[in-house]
Parts: C-alpha cells; structure tokens; sequence
C-alpha cells in the first residue's frame, strides 16, 4: 500500500462545508453515533486581526483526538479547512499519518477500525441533515 492509498485512508471529504459551529455541532453528534459512544476532545484555534482598523476575520483550525468509552485506542485528527466566500470553512477530517508508517499494516487494526466507524458514522451523520440549497 502506498502513502497515497494511506492518505486516502486517513481522510474523509465530507463532500460539503461546514462553517464552525456546525463543525463543533457534528463533534457532538459523531460522539453518539461512533460504536459504542466515543470521547472527543478537541480544541478550536482562532486567527484574527485587523486590516486598517477594520476586523479581519479571519480563520480557524479544529484539532483533537476521538477516543473510543471503554477502550485504550485514542486517535488524534483535524478538520480540513479552507475559504469560501470570505469565511472559513470546514470540508473534511484528516487522521494523523504517523511519521515513518508509510503503509496500512503498520497500523494496530482497531486503528484501522477506528477510522472506518468515523467514516461511517460522518457519512451517516450527513445523510440525516438538510441538503444545502
């Protein structure tokens, strides 16, 4: 397996984008829809200023880790973010790559089953909410 067959393992595209506190709404509703319950502690990283004394708004990064109630497996992740529309968005969730693993089957496979059931859960997650218009 390749690090692009593992980089697209890591990733998911949530296929929309999701403005903050959407993003931080989805934490919430992923935590209840991951097997079992998970824990997901995360913290959200502001970048702000000003432009000749007018606010800049500027963006944000979402990063944390999904743990899994009852088990020791622990995951970090971030949200992918980019403009739209001067605003910062959200359009996906990368895994952390460890350093120097460069295929699938150096990862433990409740790893592996880990990033599968947050996939489903997201994929399952955007099936219940409204389309965008």
């Amino acid at each position: 397996m390749t690090i692009d067959e593992l980089v697209k393992r890591t990733t998911i595209d949530f296929k929309r984008r999701f403005i903050r506190s959407e993003a931080e709404d989805m934490l919430k509703q992923l935590s209840m829809k991951i097997g079992g319950g998970a824990r997901i502690a995360y913290s959200v990283k502001y970048f702000n200023g000003f432009n000749n004394g007018e606010e800049d708004r500027g963006s944000f990064e979402i990063s944390g880790m999904i743990s899994i109630i009852g088990k020791a497996i622990g995951e970090p992740f971030s949200f992918i973010t980019s403009s739209f529309r001067d605003s910062c968005v959200v359009s996906g969730l990368q895994f952390q790559i460890i350093p120097g693993y460069d295929s699938l089957a150096e990862y433990k496979p409740e790893t592996l089953a880990l990033w599968d059931e947050t996939r489903r859960a997201v994929a399952e997650y955007i099936a219940e909410i409204p389309p965008l218009l």
